[in-house]
């Protein structure tokens, strides 16, 4: 029998990486002030990927800001981040996304089932409706197959309303147990973008870890804010693919990933 704990003081770090969104990441900010419970603890830390500095404005409503003067990716710069978090749950968000729910403590209601230690919120556009690819199944060759042709499983996931058990939940908008980060050494960095979020819950499931949607808390995602190029974007997000089918299954399973994606461009 699991042992229900007051987590409700617990101190959550969020981090934010910035990458020509600089403007926008005022907002993001203060979408945590306005979800979070008073009586709790938590930091705000930015770690910037940009050339540019991150302007005085900005610095006063961060505790911490880490510049890295070049853009070296996504997991890259998290892993700096959590590196100087104190945290006891790590909160990972794009700086396009904005807590709509006035108090995010649904997600931390989860962590009293000592088992789990990823949870993340629905994703929503600016219409409101439910982001695609915020959550899903296994992500293995059948579906990606069932992907392709337009009869994903993950589909199901992303409308329901109860907290659902999942495979993996997107890196937009997740909490992660501090613990947990630190024996999964962090964010797979051979990743520059995408597929990041994947590897590590799958690397979480591997271990025996429950990772949680939860519905009720909603995160407003403006995706690719921070992308302009979208052949650049798609170059990125092929090489991260065949990285994860390459590190997680045979190498001929990566083949057949590549030989499928081939007919895949002409009809997209």
């Amino acid at each position: 029998m699991i042992m229900h704990k007051e987590i409700s003081r617990k101190k959550i770090s969020f981090i934010i990486v910035n990458y020509q969104s600089a403007d926008i990441l005022h907002g993001c900010v203060l979408s945590i002030k306005q979800s979070i419970p008073e009586q709790w603890l938590y930091e705000v830390i930015i770690v910037n990927n940009d050339p540019q500095k991150i302007t005085s404005e900005i610095s006063h409503v961060a505790d911490h800001i880490i510049e890295l003067e070049k853009n070296y990716g996504y997991g890259y710069a998290n892993n700096r981040g959590s590196e100087i978090a104190t945290g006891e749950i790590i909160c990972f968000l794009n700086p396009d996304a904005a807590f709509l729910s006035t108090s995010i403590a649904a997600i931390f209601v989860q962590f009293n089932d000592d088992a789990v230690g990823i949870v993340a919120p629905r994703l929503v556009t600016r219409g409101e409706k439910t982001q695609e690819w915020s959550t899903g199944v296994d992500m293995t060759l059948q579906e990606l197959v069932r992907n392709h042709i337009g009869i994903s499983r993950s589909v199901q996931l992303w409308q329901v309303r109860n907290n659902t058990r999942v495979a993996w939940v997107s890196g937009a908008a997740m909490f992660i147990r501090a613990t947990l980060l630190r024996d999964l050494h962090g964010f797979d960095e051979n990743f520059f973008l995408y597929y990041e979020d994947i590897d590590l819950c799958r690397r979480a499931r591997e271990i025996g870890t429950k990772i949680i949607y939860c519905p009720h808390v909603e995160v407003r995602h403006t995706s690719g804010a921070s992308s302009c190029d979208q052949m650049q974007q798609k170059k990125q997000y092929y090489r991260s693919q065949d990285y994860y089918f390459k590190k997680h299954f045979h190498p001929l399973i990566g083949y057949i990933v590549r030989i499928l994606r081939v007919p895949y461009r002409f009809v997209k």
